[in-house]
C-alpha cells in the first residue's frame, strides 16, 4: 500500500539518506560503493556543468551534467539515474537568503537560511585578483560549523549572539557546494581550499566537521593541505585531529602571549591553560614530523587578533617570540576589524605600520614566519571577526556591487517540498543485523534438483522406519 506525504527532499550530499534509498527503494546489494560513486558524480556536476541552451537553468545543467557522469559509472542501473532528481534536492538543508559583493570583487559573503529557521554566513575569497587582473587565483571558501558560538571571545561578533546548535556534515557541505556553483556559474575558478573559520567552534562540533572533511577528501579530492580547521584552543580535540587527520592545517586562535591576557580576551581561555596548548602545539609538530600522510610541513598556525594598547605592545611580541623560538609554525597576525564588540569594549587596530613592526619583531627574535593577513571583506562585514548575521546596507558602501538575491535568482531551484508516493517501511536495521538475519535481497538459495531430492527423501524415511523397528524389538 501507498500513501502521499509531504516530505522535504533530502539534500543530495546526505550520504546516509542516499544510501538508505539506495537499500529502500532499489535493493541494492552494495549501497556504500553505490553511494561513494553517486556522490563523487554529484561533485563532477557541480564542477564541470555548463550552460549549453539561452536562458538554461543552473540546475537542469547541473543534474544533466551529473546524469551524464552516471552514464559511464559501473552497477548504478538506469532506474537509479532516472529516480535520483526525484527523490533527492541540490540543497536539501539549506537556502541561500542574500548576498553581497566587496568593493574589490575578491570576496562574496551569503547568508544560508537553514530549514529550521536558523541562517549562517559563508565567504568566498578570490586570492590573486587585483585591480581587475589575476595572478596565480585561488579560491578559498571559509564556513560555518555552529549557528552562533559558545566561546564568547571579547573582540568576535558572532560571539555575541550566543550558542543556539551545531552544524550538520551535510549544512557544512552545503556551503562549499553553493560557492562551487557560482564560481563556476560566473566562469571564475573553482573553489580548491577550505577554512573553517567562519561561525562557531569547530572542535565543539567534532563529528559534523570530521564527516565534511571525509567527504571533501573523498568526493571533493581536497589536498589535506587545502583544509584548515581553526580553534580556540580545545586541547582534547586537537590533539584527537593531529591524529585522525595529519596532514591538515590547525589554526590556533591565541591572541595573547599568556593565561592572564587570553583569560582577558579569550574567555574560554579558563578551561584551557595556556601551558596545554603550547604541549598540543608541540605535539602536533612531533606527530606530523613523524607522520607518512604529512605533507611535509607543521601545518600549524597562530592567529592573532591585534588589539590597540592591548596585546601589541613590544613585551607581547618578545613573549609570543619566546614561545615558539624556532618552531615550524606560522604565526598569522590579524588586525582587529571593527565589529559590534568595538562599542562594548572600545577595541580599535593598530595602525599598518604598528602591525609590520610587531611582526618583524617576532620573526628577529624568534626565527619564525609571520605573516600580516590582507583582509577579505571587511566593507560588507565578511572579515575575520565581523559574522554576526548583520545585514550591510548597499548605502553603507562605497562602490561595492550589491549582489543581493534570492536563490531562485541564482540556481531557479524547485521547491524543497513536494508531493511524492512513498513506501511505509519499518526502521533500517544495522549493518551487523542485517547481515546476521540473512534478508532475502542478499541470499540466493539454490534448492536441489528433484533426482536428488529424492535420495535424500528415501533415506531419511530408511532411516525413520529402521529407528521404529528397534523400538518395537526392545519392547
Amino acid at each position: 500500500a501507498t500513501q502521499k506525504k509531504k516530505i522535504m527532499l533530502p539534500s543530495i550530499f546526505d550520504e546516509i539518506a542516499l544510501k538508505d534509498w539506495l537499500w529502500r527503494e532499489h535493493d541494492t546489494r552494495d549501497e556504500d560503493t553505490a553511494a561513494s560513486r553517486i556522490s563523487r558524480c554529484v561533485v563532477r556536476g557541480f564542477r564541470e556543468f555548463k550552460l549549453e541552451v539561452p536562458d538554461e537553468k543552473v540546475e537542469d545543467a547541473i543534474w544533466r551534467s551529473i546524469l551524464k557522469a552516471l552514464e559511464k559509472t559501473p552497477n548504478v542501473s538506469k532506474r537509479i539515474q532516472n529516480d535520483l532528481r526525484l527523490r533527492f534536492a541540490l540543497f536539501g538543508s539549506s537556502k541561500d537568503e542574500s548576498s553581497i559583493e566587496s568593493a574589490a570583487g575578491d570576496t562574496t559573503k551569503r547568508v544560508l537560511y537553514l530549514n529550521d529557521g536558523e541562517r549562517v554566513e559563508c565567504v568566498t575569497m578570490r586570492h590573486g585578483v587585483e585591480d581587475g587582473a589575476v595572478s596565480k587565483p585561488r579560491t578559498t571558501v571559509c564556513v560555518s560549523c555552529q549557528v552562533g558560538c559558545a566561546m564568547a571571545c571579547s573582540f568576535c561578533a558572532t560571539g555575541t549572539l550566543g550558542f543556539k546548535r551545531n552544524l550538520t556534515a551535510v549544512e557544512i557541505l552545503e556551503q562549499f557546494a553553493l560557492a562551487t556553483l557560482t564560481e563556476r556559474a560566473a566562469l571564475r575558478p573553482i573553489p580548491t581550499n577550505i577554512v573553517f573559520m567562519g561561525q562557531g567552534e569547530t572542535l565543539h562540533n567534532y563529528k559534523q566537521v570530521t564527516r565534511s572533511i571525509d567527504a571533501l577528501l573523498r568526493f571533493w579530492d581536497l589536498r589535506r593541505k587545502a583544509i584548515t580547521v581553526s580553534t580556540v584552543g580545545l586541547v582534547d580535540g586537537m590533539r584527537r585531529l593531529t591524529r585522525d587527520y595529519p596532514g591538515i592545517c590547525q589554526a590556533l586562535s591565541l591572541h595573547a602571549p599568556n593565561q592572564k591576557l587570553r583569560e582577558a580576551i579569550v574567555p574560554a581561555a579558563k578551561n584551557y591553560h595556556f601551558d596545554d596548548l603550547l604541549a598540543a602545539v608541540h605535539e602536533h609538530l612531533d606527530i606530523i614530523t613523524n607522520s607518512k600522510n604529512g605533507s611535509g610541513s607543521s601545518n600549524m598556525m597562530i592567529e592573532y587578533v591585534l588589539l590597540k594598547g592591548i596585546n601589541d605592545k613590544d613585551e607581547h611580541a618578545d613573549e609570543l617570540a619566546s614561545h615558539f623560538k624556532g618552531m615550524a609554525i606560522l604565526i598569522n597576525l590579524i588586525p582587529y576589524n571593527a565589529n559590534v564588540t568595538a562599542e562594548t569594549h572600545g577595541f580599535e587596530a593598530p595602525d599598518h605600520q604598528a602591525a609590520l613592526r610587531f611582526g618583524k619583531r617576532i620573526m628577529d627574535q624568534a626565527g619564525i614566519k609571520v605573516r600580516l593577513r590582507k583582509e577579505y571583506g571587511a566593507d560588507v562585514g565578511a572579515a575575520c571577526g565581523q559574522l554576526a548575521l548583520q545585514v550591510v546596507h548597499k548605502s553603507q558602501l562605497s562602490q561595492t556591487k550589491d549582489t543581493t538575491a534570492d536563490i531562485e535568482d541564482i540556481l531557479k531551484l524547485p521547491s524543497t517540498s513536494s508531493t511524492i508516493n512513498i513506501r511505509k517501511r519499518g526502521k533500517r536495521p544495522s549493518k551487523k543485523k542485517r547481515i546476521e538475519d540473512a534478508p532475502p535481497r542478499t541470499i540466493h538459495v539454490k534448492f536441489p534438483n528433484f533426482p536428488f531430492a529424492c535420495i535424500i527423501i528415501a533415506i531419511s524415511c530408511s532411516t525413520i522406519l529402521l529407528a521404529a523397528a528397534v523400538v518395537l524389538w526392545l519392547l
